[in-house]
């Protein structure tokens, strides 16, 4: 598990590992406070599977902080 603070939005990543191949299929959650004042999250499973727990997290992890940077152009805020 990963965790990181990325422009005021709280991003963990993880993996599920699947038994018969191995691979590792990235996590992703993301928290913020949205504009009306109350907690609001995001959280989706990648379709890329991975060879190892940490090639799974830091994939999710730039994943999550794209995501994020869109979100804040869809906002109408600067990156």
């Amino acid at each position: 598990m990963s965790t990181q603070l990325y422009k005021d939005y709280a991003i963990t990543t993880e993996a599920t590992r699947d038994e018969v191949t191995g691979q590792y299929t990235p996590v992703v959650r993301i928290a913020w406070w949205a504009i009306d004042g109350k907690r609001d999250t995001h959280s989706f499973i990648l379709p890329k599977p991975c060879s190892t727990l940490d090639e799974a997290n830091t994939v999710g992890m730039e994943v999550a902080t794209a995501w994020a940077d869109r979100h804040l152009i869809h906002l109408g805020r600067a990156v």
